[in-house]
């Protein structure tokens, strides 16, 4: 086994760096683990001469660690650690997500996704075939994986509002998020709305989302649902339910007063206002959040969608 020492050196005297090198045999020996000569390094000042920096290089046969120090992958900074320190691991690990899922394993041998839509229909018709024996004739629907994630506003701001409802009619509610370019909260809303169903929690939470972003006059140029009924309904110009039709009308002159459409995106897309109104339902009670006072529990969906980390979705 081999470890990978970081060594501070403040003036490079011989003495000193045999006296390092000594404590690192006795490590050695003790813990049966060697150090890994090529991936250790030193520190020294920049302002040190020239002549040090070799002397301590042959001494040791350790290479010069030129800006911060990094531990498990994460540069080592004074002050608050930011999304953009994790931007490489966050990558790696979306890379072998999906090559995890769309290959075999971790054996390397990687299947083209193309392939995927030939081998489920082969082992299907196995079973088909076997269904049909029995005079029994099933209708399979192949679903296939498809990567998504929340696209930010190209300029502007943009509203994500969802609905939630336990038990349907149960207790509902209603959550949005108003957001920039670079993934930071405007303002969000969680509203509970007391029993209704979820049709009601769609309408109403957008209504509000409108209502609000109105009252506090932030400039959207695009408004988010995962309500494929809610969108049809403007697109044909007919209330989906005649119980959310106060709401219905007051989002519909919202929506042409600012001269914008409501457009469909997958649920995986829309986990902020999601949590935002399930947060309304567990708790019984309205909030509205301005700006970094969004409570911790909202951090999560937040910070994965700033970092573009997608969702699988079967479609």
């Amino acid at each position: 086994m081999n470890a990978t020492l970081k060594a501070v050196a403040l003036r490079g005297q011989t003495s000193n760096i045999r006296k390092l090198l000594a404590f690192l045999k006795s490590c050695e020996d003790s813990s049966g683990q060697k150090v890994n000569v090529s991936k250790s390094c030193f520190i020294i000042s920049s302002e040190a001469p020239v002549a040090n920096r070799i002397h301590i290089k042959a001494l040791t046969g350790f290479c010069r660690q030129e800006g911060a120090l990094s531990y498990l992958g994460v540069p080592l900074t004074a002050g608050r650690t930011l999304v953009s320190h994790y931007k490489h691991i966050l990558n790696k690990f979306i890379e072998r997500s999906c090559a995890s899922f769309f290959g075999m394993g971790w054996t390397g041998k990687g299947v083209a996704i193309g392939l995927l839509g030939i081998g489920y229909p082969g082992r299907s018709k196995k079973v088909v075939w076997g269904l049909e024996m029995f005079g029994i004739k099933p209708t399979v629907k192949l679903k296939v994986p498809k990567l998504v994630k929340w696209i930010p506003p190209q300029h502007g701001l943009s509203l994500n509002v969802d609905g939630a409802c336990k038990g349907n009619p149960g207790p509902y509610g209603g959550g949005g998020c108003v957001r920039d370019l670079n993934g930071d909260s405007h303002l969000s809303f969680a509203f509970f709305y007391g029993q209704g169903n979820s049709m009601i929690a769609e309408v109403h939470a957008l209504c509000d989302g409108l209502r609000l972003v109105e009252h506090y006059g932030l400039n959207i140029t695009s408004v988010y649902s995962d309500s494929l009924v809610l969108i049809k309904s403007f697109y044909s110009d007919k209330c989906p339910s005649w119980k959310c039709s106060w709401w219905w009308r007051i989002a519909r002159s919202s929506l042409h007063k600012i001269n914008i459409r409501v457009v469909h995106v997958y649920r995986e897309t829309n986990r902020v206002a999601g949590a935002l109104a399930s947060y309304a339902c567990e708790r019984g009670e309205s909030s509205v959040f301005k700006y970094s006072s969004l409570p911790p529990i909202f951090k999560g969906p937040v910070v994965l969608d700033k970092t573009s980390l997608p969702s699988i979705r079967l479609v």
